[in-house]
């Protein structure tokens, strides 16, 4: 059996895969630029309109659960401020504090949290088609905004009543349609200072300047707007008058953040707005036309409200989630230098195509992985060769192979070829290429850690059970996170997109397979710290820092690399680094394992071995090696009945002997006194030791090399 914090660390390892299995659930709009998104209103209950009484809008857990989750949740509504302030949430929660119209829904709090572990962002909108609200003016408006910070959001008071409880919403929006104009500005960059990292948004009516925000989107502070283009004549069903150019020069030219995003807001329903409702289909062409031209300043998609968004067998929120990608293949593929316009109006990057210098960096991998390939056939055919044969060579050959197509996966998913013929399939050169060899080559070398470990700190072989469990837990947890990602659609691991020939990688998908990478080669770190004292006559724990050292360059660059360059296929340095780095890190580890006895072999063979067999012999480390039954029975035990001489090694145990005045004569060569007799320890070795020139008995020979 797999002693237990080794079964733990497994289970460990097996938990995180699944959990960023999970996290797979959650996907952008689509085409992941990080731009695009769904947001939905929740909390009033439109869907009881739509249904006659029938249905009721679901809890908002339901809707983070659901395949087609929205990005974006705004809660409605805090309908009453600044006086006696009031939330109404139809239906969703009814109880109030003692001595307060204020609701008390902590019992959201779990719902509001477990949305945000998804990634779905929780605000909180204000106003509404009805209730009492006015800010008043600016000094009401930035005292309320401390209010808000401290009710809702991270700030601490603890006379105020938290609705929410202890769950921290992500933003808040501006959803005003009475009550005055004044003040709006003041509240959102006071609160912008409060709390910088907080969504600010407005749903202004599309007719510009809106009646009661307008003033304030241009000196207030706004991330995003969801501007509601219906009921009103501009639109998108009213081609002619529909104005998102007008929205898109506000938030490029007079938006105090620059940076801010217009969302297309629209009813979800015939029944949920007076006019203004476009289905699926329709708004999906809306919504690809005006990406086509204000791709910098679109933030996707705003549906009143979410019950109907995701009522009936074909919701509207689920075909939003697909029909981009089906409006974009009916278009002709893009060429030449208007394909490379609209990369970089897609993604906001310098675009470079694929030319001579990524020919020659595939070139050199395929030269290194030859002349790889060539090391390993020379080693397989002088595996017989004791130094050699003490090594894991099928071990190394497996990783070998696993390094070679990650390559090759990398030249598919680091876009150094053009995406055309068989490299059109994206979800099997980034899933079962590239992602699962590199994990099957991190796997490997876990294993050999484990391996070492097993041998050298708890003195158990490496074989039977100890083999073949471990193995076989690693290869069912990668097959299980490669099936996964094969069985949930494509959109949220990896698409092939002809308009732009190229193969869209879902962020959640890629964050989880990086994350994912870190399990093994964190496993390894804690087996290298076990190995960090081991006396090996070879020194395995020299090989095994120098292999982690190189995994976690490797591991901490491709991480950096995905985190901060998410587009870096498109630019030249940034793919060909990724790729050069992937074939010099995998290459160096085989080599580090395997080099110096394949140098040993080719140029000192005999003498070599001779003096290795010996070395073994005198460190008591030949059973160790398994290295044949011809060197015999070779434990660790040293004197037993000597404490002082207690040493792992028979060189020391001789030296410190001598130091103590002991005279080393033929007779206590050829017979130890009993006191001094180790079982397993053949002195009769010591005159050819003495006269061999090459074996120093001065100090103890652990020759510092990685092999």
């Amino acid at each position: 059996m797999i002693p237990t914090r080794y079964g733990l660390i497994i289970v460990k390892f097996i938990a995180l895969a699944i959990s960023s299995i999970t996290l797979l659930q959650v996907s952008g709009f689509n085409i992941s630029t990080g731009t695009d998104g769904l947001a939905v209103y929740w909390g009033q209950n439109t869907l009881s309109i739509q249904t006659d009484g029938a249905q009721n809008e679901k809890p908002l857990s339901a809707y983070c659960a659901n395949a087609n989750a929205p990005d974006i949740v705004m809660i409605s509504f805090h309908n009453v401020f600044t006086q006696s302030p009031q939330l109404n949430l139809a239906n969703h929660c009814k109880s109030r504090f003692r001595g307060s119209q204020m609701l008390d829904c902590q019992s959201m709090s779990d719902q509001i949290q477990g949305c945000q572990k998804k990634g779905i962002q929780i605000i909180l909108s204000m106003g509404g088609a009805s209730g009492a609200y006015s800010m008043g003016g600016d000094t009401t408006g930035e005292a309320y905004a401390q209010t808000v910070y401290e009710t809702y959001l991270s700030g601490k008071n603890s006379s105020i009543k938290r609705p929410f409880g202890d769950a921290v919403l992500d933003g808040i929006d501006l959803d005003i349609e009475g009550g005055g104009s004044t003040g709006y500005a003041a509240f959102t960059n006071k609160l912008h200072q409060l709390s910088p990292g907080t969504m600010i948004t407005g749903a202004p009516q599309c007719p510009f300047p809106d009646a009661y925000l307008g003033d304030s989107l241009d000196s207030g502070w706004f991330d995003a707007v969801f501007v509601q283009f219906y009921n009103n004549d501009c639109s998108p069903d009213n081609a002619a008058q529909f104005n998102f150019d007008t929205w898109a020069n506000w938030a490029t030219t007079k938006s105090k953040n620059k940076n801010a995003k217009v969302y297309i807001g629209t009813p979800a329903c015939q029944q949920c707005a007076n006019s203004g409702f476009l289905g699926a289909t329709k708004l999906s062409q809306v919504y690809t036309s005006t990406k086509s031209k204000y791709s910098d300043v679109l933030g996707g998609i705003m549906l009143w409200d979410a019950g109907s968004a995701y009522y009936g067998n074909s919701p509207i929120a689920a075909s939003l989630r697909t029909s981009e990608l089906q409006q974009l293949e009916k278009l002709p593929p893009l060429r030449g230098q208007e394909r490379i316009a609209a990369l970089e109006e897609l993604t906001g990057t310098t675009v470079q195509d694929n030319d001579g210098s990524d020919k020659a960096v595939i070139i050199v991998s395929i030269v290194c992985l030859a002349l790889i390939f060539v090391f390993m056939v020379y080693t397989w055919l002088n595996r017989n060769y004791r130094p050699i044969r003490a090594k894991t060579l099928k071990l190394c050959t497996m990783m070998y192979m696993a390094s070679v197509l990650w390559v090759v996966g990398d030249f598919q998913m680091n876009g150094m070829v053009r995406i055309d013929g068989a490299w059109k399939q994206c979800r099997v050169w980034v899933v079962w290429v590239r992602i699962l060899c590199s994990y099957v080559f991190s796997g490997l070398i876990m294993l050999r850690f484990f391996a070492l470990d097993r041998i050298f700190n708890r003195g158990k072989p490496y074989s039977g059970r100890a083999v073949y469990v471990p193995a076989g837990l690693l290869v069912a947890l990668f097959l299980a996170y490669c099936l996964t990602c094969q069985l949930v659609p494509e959109h949220d691991i990896t698409v092939y997109i002809n308009y732009y020939q190229i193969c869209d990688v879902n962020n959640t998908f890629r964050y989880a397979s990086v994350g994912l990478m870190w399990v093994p080669w964190t496993v390894s770190l804690v087996l290298a710290f076990r190995l960090r004292n081991i006396q090996s006559s070879f020194n395995e724990r020299y090989e095994t820092m120098a292999t982690l050292a190189m995994a976690y360059m490797t591991l901490i660059k491709t991480t950096a690399i995905h985190a901060a360059h998410p587009f870096y296929l498109f630019q030249k340095r940034y793919r060909q680094a990724e790729t050069l780095i992937d074939v010099i890190t995998s290459s160096t580890i085989i080599l580090i394992m395997l080099a110096y006895p394949v140098y040993q072999c080719i140029f000192h063979r005999t003498e070599y071995e001779k003096h290795w067999v010996r070395k073994l012999r005198l460190d008591g480390q030949a059973a160790r090696y398994a290295v044949g039954a011809e060197l015999g029975s070779m434990d660790q035990t040293a004197f037993s009945e000597h404490g002082n001489y207690n040493q792992k090694d028979p060189l020391d145990t001789i030296r410190m002997l001598s130091q103590n005045g002991k005279t080393l004569t033929a007779n206590f060569i050829t017979q130890p006194p009993n006191s001094y007799r180790a079982p397993n320890v053949d002195f009769s070795m010591l005159e050819e030791m003495q006269s061999d020139p090459s074996l120093d008995i001065s100090e103890p020979r652990y020759p510092r090399r990685i092999i």
